[in-house]
């Protein structure tokens, strides 16, 4: 009997015990596989930020070096003057190691040599090719002199027959080596920047450094073949050894890869400890089961069996705030403080990634609030200093009024701009003449048009057009929409028209012009708030205009195309909701 009691026993402990293990399988499967891919993605984020830093590090000399090419080509300087201001450059910006300065037939005029020592050049094949192509050149990198990171931007001034020389910057790659470096992922995982054909152009591994410094012959990476891979990180096999790899898109021209590579027994090691950890568990609990009988052995080990679960599952659904409490100072109790401390990191980790993106946007937002307030505040500034130098005469004073009215009146108008965006706009609309106001801004902006050679055109049939509306906010608009037009004209026979139609009881205004237009991918967010095309600015007035026009009842469209211009246009009703009831 008693065997057969021992029997029963035990098939009553299997057939309730199979279950909970077939149920803490599954589960542990999902976690596994939840904890598996928040690690992957954070990989992805650790790839995708380092080529962003490295992108801008290099996409910022290369916008450097484009200014400092337009202010050669249009101030007018002396060779002395265009030398001083490269040289500045150089002292400023420590992306550049040296800039060259070469005529329209690629004879040297001058060169900023900070090291006396440094005659490197790039070579005459370079300068054929752009001669040829007049068009930016990124040479590959190589190890200077010095035996540091180096290449060569290239440059040309003007392009056709406006083609004066080309200017050539010799560019530092020593902070993108830092970079690289500075990262650890572990002690086998490595950072590298690889170009399309899979050479190493930079890298965290001590290995392919000492192999960078000795040999010129180009030092492949093994996987270099997987740059055409999706972004998501993938497991893959490399010299029969199993390695997470992230690769990462950082320049299209040339076209360069950041390679994030490590074996996945070190990168999924949180996993397999977990894991390892919580089969133990199971074993443990089956060992437990068997030998101690009764309900009370039973009650200790489903209670803090039964949170494990809970607390795989609240996992394994994504919930990185659940944690286990409760289990006491034994092994669940460890196992249970290891569960919550890793549940904690991995959500530090998302914490992080979400603190450091709002950080790079109240970055941007800072660079344009402080350029949009720069010019004013200067401006300012010298009028002050103008007042102080020239305190007794009288048309200096009034000059330094005049000026600090205009700037301090920019500075509100952009400062009302910003408040506008969140608070509801006052609207006080009014009877008036559409076409006198019209006419205003219009020769308002003559004078501007007229220095960089542009026309101003204004057309319309009409002799008076009566409206009502707001005439402060309309004219904003307009004038955001004139002034924007005139900034985007090239060089050459130019021009900006403004069109003033009426159709029934509905305005129609368009601004036209024949500038660079507006790329098709940026039309569908151009109203959005801090959206720009242009290179500087904090993308405010598109965004003002459009709930200007919401507030008429009306509405502002666009149409553009590459190369051929732009035209905005604006609908609102003659007349406001008010008088459309009097009249009734």
């Amino acid at each position: 009997m008693r065997t057969l009691k021992s029997k029963l026993a035990l098939l009553l402990v299997t057939s309730a015990l199979l279950p909970l293990v077939l149920f803490g399988s599954v589960s542990l499967y999902n976690f596994q596989k939840s904890l598996r891919g928040s690690i992957e993605e954070s990989y992805g984020e650790i790839t995708y930020r380092m080529a962003e830093q490295i992108a801008l590090y290099l996409n910022h000399a290369r916008s450097l070096l484009e200014t400092l090419s337009q202010d050669l080509r249009d101030t007018g300087l002396s060779l002395e003057q265009s030398k001083r201001i490269v040289e500045n450059y150089v002292i400023r910006f420590p992306e550049f190691l040296k800039i060259l300065y070469y005529d329209q037939n690629l004879k040297p005029i001058f060169t900023t040599n900070i090291r006396q020592d440094d005659t490197e050049s790039p070579s005459p094949e370079l300068l054929e090719e752009l001669k040829e192509n007049q068009k930016f050149i990124f040479s590959k990198p190589y190890l200077s002199d010095e035996l540091t990171p180096a290449a060569w931007f290239l440059l040309p001034l003007g392009t056709g027959e406006n083609f004066s020389g080309v200017l050539v910057a010799k560019i530092d790659l020593m902070q993108m080596w830092q970079w690289i470096s500075g990262t650890h992922l572990g002690q086998q995982g490595h950072i590298s920047v690889i170009n399309e054909e899979g050479n190493i152009i930079a890298s965290g591994d001590p290995e392919y450094k000492k192999l960078l410094l000795s040999q010129d012959n180009p030092v492949p990476h093994p996987a270099g073949q997987l740059t055409g891979l999706d972004k998501k990180p993938q497991v893959v096999k490399i010299d029969n050894q199993d390695y997470l790899i992230s690769v990462q898109k950082i320049l299209d021209l040339p076209l360069w890869y950041l390679v994030l590579s490590q074996p996945t027994s070190e990168a999924f090691a949180k996993v397999y400890a977990t894991r390892y950890a919580l089969i133990l568990l199971v074993v443990l609990m089956l060992v437990l089961m068997l030998t101690v009988a009764g309900v009370g052995a039973r009650r200790m080990l489903l209670a803090p069996m039964s949170k494990l679960i809970q607390a795989i599952q609240a996992l394994g659904k994504g919930d990185l705030a659940y944690r286990i409490k409760g289990l006491g100072k034994d092994e669940f109790g460890q196992l249970g403080h290891s569960f919550n401390q890793m549940a904690q990191e991995v959500s530090d980790l998302q914490e992080t990634t979400r603190r450091q993106e709002r950080m790079a946007m109240f970055g941007r937002m800072a660079s344009g609030l402080a350029h949009d307030l720069k010019h004013p505040v200067k401006n300012i500034e010298s009028a002050a200093q103008l007042m102080e130098s020239q305190h007794n005469d009288a048309e200096y004073r009034a000059t330094f009024t005049r000026i600090v009215k205009r700037e301090f009146s920019r500075i509100n108008q952009f400062l009302e701009d910003l408040r506008n965006l969140t608070h509801e706009m006052p609207f006080h609309p009014s009877e008036f003449d559409l076409k006198v106001l019209v006419t205003e801004i219009f020769e308002s902006f003559q004078h501007q048009a007229r220095e960089i050679g542009a026309e101003l055109r204004f057309n319309t049939s009409f002799q008076e057009i009566k409206v009502e509306a707001d005439h402060k906010l309309l004219r904003r608009v307009i004038e955001n929409l004139v002034s924007n037009a005139l900034q985007a004209l090239p060089e050459g026979q130019v021009w900006v028209e403004i069109a003033l139609e009426v159709t029934g009881e509905e305005i129609s205004l368009k601004v036209r012009d024949n500038g660079k237009g507006i790329p098709v991918e940026r039309l569908p967010g151009l109203f959005d708030e801090f959206t720009t095309t242009k290179r500087k600015g904090l993308g405010l007035g598109l965004a003002i205009s459009k709930k200007i026009l919401n507030l008429h009842g009306g509405s502002i469209g666009v149409q553009s195309s590459v190369g051929q211009g732009t035209c905005f246009e604006l609908r609102f009703p003659r007349w406001q909701k008010s008088r459309l009831g009097e009249a009734a």
